[in-house]
């Protein structure tokens, strides 16, 4: 699914994303953005009050992105060391390479996901006393509370209690100049447009986005080696090679 913030931006990561920390972040995008497999998510229930049952409001979950399989973080003023060379580390430059990143929100691999990092939840509102924390249980599916391209709903970091929202800034880009980037952040109080609007994915697109999902794990675990061999070059006197041969010459002259 996407996740639109307003009428025509989507959550999704930028187009030179990398596991770098300076390049992890999540931003609010358009155009051709919101048809492109780089802004898919996926919602993970972490907790289910009954197996089958509607995704409802406060209900624990992780959002996971569909192309890199990384899941959606926020780490309270994170703490990232850019200093490269550890063999003359000294104070000077561990001034100058500690960065602290301000309640960052970025994309942590499945491993380093756990609950305080990767969970939270939906809800109506900001204001706690009008939230439905005693939302009345429910055997079987359940009330449809929350649907596809109907509900606004803000979403919380479960541990900071941080509100998803977004930032801001000019950034220089090339061939385009400076132009306007959203980014998104966890804010105490956040902005009063920080609602989601979730919309279902074509089917077409969530097969092709996990396509994507298992060749990039399959290339990164060496899976595709056996594909080097078979598309080498075979050796001009090997039986395959004549084999080819004689069916290339037989089908020639068939289409002939």
């Amino acid at each position: 699914m996407r996740l639109f913030h307003g009428n025509d931006e989507c959550l999704t990561i930028p187009e030179n994303w990398s596991e770098h920390p300076q390049h992890n972040m999540v931003i609010y995008e358009g155009g051709a953005a919101v048809n492109q497999a780089r802004s898919l998510w996926r919602i993970e229930l972490i907790r289910m009050k009954w197996h089958g049952a509607m995704v409802g409001w406060e209900q624990l979950f992780r959002i996971k992105h569909i192309t890199s399989g990384r899941y959606l973080g926020v780490i309270e003023n994170a703490v990232q060391l850019y200093h490269k060379d550890k063999s003359d580390f000294d104070l000077t430059a561990f001034v100058m390479y500690l960065g602290v990143i301000e309640n960052a929100v970025q994309l942590y691999h499945k491993d380093k996901s756990d609950f305080d990092l990767t969970a939270f939840v939906m809800c109506q509102n900001k204001d706690p006393r009008k939230q439905m924390l005693e939302e009345k249980e429910e055997e079987g599916m359940g009330t449809a509370s929350i649907q596809y391209g109907e509900t606004n709903a803000f979403i919380q970091h479960v541990k900071t209690q941080l509100w998803m929202s977004y930032q801001t800034s000019e950034v220089t880009k090339k061939g385009l100049g400076k132009v306007e980037e959203k980014k998104a952040v966890a804010l105490k109080d956040g902005h009063m447009d920080d609602c989601y609007t979730f919309f279902m994915a074509l089917e077409e697109e969530s097969k092709s986005a996990r396509v994507e999902e298992k060749k990039a794990v399959a290339l990164k675990d060496g899976h595709m080696d056996d594909c080097y061999t078979f598309f080498m070059a075979l050796e001009e006197e090997s039986k395959s090679a004549r084999v080819i041969r004689k069916c290339s010459s037989v089908l020639n002259r068939f289409l002939k």
